[in-house]
């Protein structure tokens, strides 16, 4: 029983399958609801507020202007251009305090207020001058914020305006420095925060950490795996392999499409099926490689499939490979990051591979293709250790501990 009152204080709607924040905020929700507990959702809670702005493409695109603008600049100097004035304009925001928002909330009834991002930790915090409970924050990016942000809009640090990437930095350090408290699901998922940002090390050295092991509702699958693989013309007999999640280099994407390449010369029944936006790089032009698209039941896809693949070059603790051991399913997946935790599992059917070596990659999979007609029943252990851990009875059953414990 939870003896404490908690704000999560999330802005964006949470939604079961956007990923990130908002859809472990969503789990979160449904065990919450159904115990009656006092944690209230920012986002839940319709205050009058400067609402965030959602990020829309505008018609204005195809104005006359824009189209002389896109006919005679080069993509790639565009790119560079747009991707820092968002990275400016994402500053800015910070630099504005929810003083509107602030002002309908009574602080002093929660004894945790519970941040789920830096940027509105760093909006807010300077509000709480009065505020008497803890200050909990869970960063949900595989790598320093900072560092994803500059990812999504240039795809490399290297083109971003040299005094940008300092005062992006700051406001992630601002928010782990000021925070009573730091949750994150293992001890792994910080990993590559220090590869990306120096002095890392040292700023978290006295902090105090606490570890939460995410879990979610048990899947459920709207096709069955007959019906799967025959809309996507997949032979009984041959073996599928699936990869789901998007498509850019923090997600090992380009490892994918490297060893699928090898892969599909090597063997004439092996089909790879991408689940996902096909944005920003593309997959390989081949009759057994398949792109779905995004889908809304990746479950059914999932449970269809041979074998998982999770090629992660960066993780904090990917939802994704919880709902494949939901459906019992084996995987192979980089040593990295959150990933790691399941390494120390003591019995399951998870294959780990270096991802800087494809060969090593690629030895995985000829171990796992060898014993192919062992695979369902190796998968199973997965199932059975989803069960133990990471059900939404025990993530529930984790933050009611931590926020009891606080």
């Amino acid at each position: 029983m939870l003896n404490k009152k908690v704000l999560i204080w999330y802005r964006s709607e949470l939604l079961k399958r956007n990923g990130g924040p908002s859809t472990y905020l969503y789990n979160l929700k449904q065990y919450v609801d159904e115990h009656n507990l006092s944690i209230d959702f920012l986002s839940e809670m319709n205050l009058e507020s400067d609402k965030i702005n959602q990020e829309s493409k505008s018609n204005s695109n195809q104005s006359l202007f824009y189209k002389i603008y896109n006919l005679f600049i080069p993509f790639f100097i565009r790119n560079i251009f747009w991707g820092n004035v968002n990275l400016i304009k994402y500053l800015i925001d910070c630099k504005t305090l929810n003083i509107q928002l602030y002002n309908q909330i009574d602080v002093n009834q929660y004894d945790i207020i519970h941040f789920h991002t830096v940027k509105e930790f760093y909006k807010t915090y300077p509000l709480l001058t009065n505020y008497e409970g803890k200050v909990a924050l869970t960063i949900h990016s595989p790598v320093p914020y900072y560092v994803e942000l500059v990812q999504n809009f240039l795809d490399r640090k290297i083109f971003s305006l040299p005094f940008l990437i300092k005062k992006l930095r700051n406001i992630d350090e601002y928010a782990i420095k000021k925070a009573d408290v730091i949750i994150i699901p293992t001890e792994y998922s910080f990993d590559s925060y220090s590869l990306y940002w120096k002095g890392f090390n040292d700023i978290i050295k006295n902090k105090n950490i606490a570890y939460v092991l995410t879990g979610i509702p048990e899947e459920e699958i709207k096709a069955d795996k007959n019906t799967i693989r025959k809309q996507l013309n997949i032979p009984d007999n041959a073996l599928m392999l699936l990869y789901v999640g998007r498509h850019n280099r923090f997600k090992g994407y380009d490892i994918l499409k490297k060893i699928g390449k090898e892969v599909l010369a090597k063997y004439n029944d092996v089909y790879i099926i991408v689940c996902g936006k096909e944005d920003p790089l593309k997959g390989l032009n081949h009759e057994r490689w398949k792109e779905v698209g995004w889908t809304e039941d990746p479950h059914s896809y999932i449970n269809a499939c041979d074998i998982f693949i999770l090629p992660n070059k960066d993780t904090f603790f990917d939802l994704i490979l919880l709902e494949v051991m939901s459906l019992g399913k084996t995987v192979m997946l980089s040593n990295t990051g959150g990933n790691k935790h399941f390494y120390d599992l003591n019995n399951s059917s998870m294959y780990f591979f270096n991802y800087h070596s494809i060969n090593n990659i690629l030895d995985t999979f000829d171990t796992l293709y060898n014993q192919k007609s062992k695979l369902e029943k190796y998968s199973r252990i997965n199932y059975e250790n989803y069960i133990l851990k990471y059900t939404l009875d025990k993530f529930g059953q984790n933050y009611t501990e931590l926020y009891n414990n606080l």
